[in-house]
């Protein structure tokens, strides 16, 4: 599922889900196998998809979110708006951690056996 690009899923229990791969996996059913869609709907029926639709958006959001705080004006930002009291700095750090493992943004690349 990755063409080498490194964006592939592990076996179940062994990945963090991130956006980039989900999407491209999925993408890459619809493109390839069409015939799946309708008879997976069918299947599952409309409300799971309608729900998982809204966590892969929330992912989505999430992983937009910790890309801005990855960047030197958002860290800038960050650490600005955190300057106040200790509880508000405590707040905004799990804030931030949410976005990171919210998005996937904790995955580290195993080693190569």
């Amino acid at each position: 599922l990755d063409d080498g690009k490194g964006d592939r899923l592990l076996p179940f229990l062994q990945d963090v889900v991130r956006p980039g791969g989900l999407l491209g996996a999925l993408s890459k059913v619809v493109v390839n196998k069409p015939e799946l869609v309708p008879r997976i709907i069918r299947h599952v029926g409309p409300a799971p998809i309608v729900d998982w639709i809204q966590h892969v958006i929330f992912m989505l959001l999430y992983a937009a979110g910790d890309t801005i705080l990855s960047t030197n004006t958002g860290k800038n930002l960050f650490n600005k708006s955190t300057g106040g009291s200790d509880k508000l700095s405590f707040r905004a750090r799990r804030f931030a951690e949410a976005l990171k493992y919210g998005s996937g943004g904790d995955f580290f690349e195993p080693p190569s056996t």
